[in-house]
């Protein structure tokens, strides 16, 4: 079975929240943009957060992850809370 490259393509994009496109992510990675744009569209967590679009040449989508927040903090009962 072949190793998932989501978790190699998560930790790229946690390291910019603004997003990289698919060929950015390709030189970063070392995998082809063709693995990286499907790794990323099975991914539950990445979302496409705007597009660049250059001179005669497509628009090309820029891609993020969400970052989940921390849990919130477990209420206070009792003498806890009086404290």
């Amino acid at each position: 079975m072949r190793a998932s490259f989501h978790p190699r393509i998560r930790a790229f994009l946690r390291q910019y929240p603004a997003g990289r496109t698919t060929a950015q992510l390709s030189s970063l990675t070392g995998l082809t943009s063709d693995a990286v744009r499907k790794a990323l569209e099975k991914m539950p967590d990445a979302y496409i957060s705007g597009w660049i679009q250059s001179y005669k040449t497509p628009p090309s989508a820029i891609w993020a992850v969400v970052i989940p927040p921390a849990n919130a903090p477990k209420p206070k009962y009792g003498r806890e809370a009086s404290s």
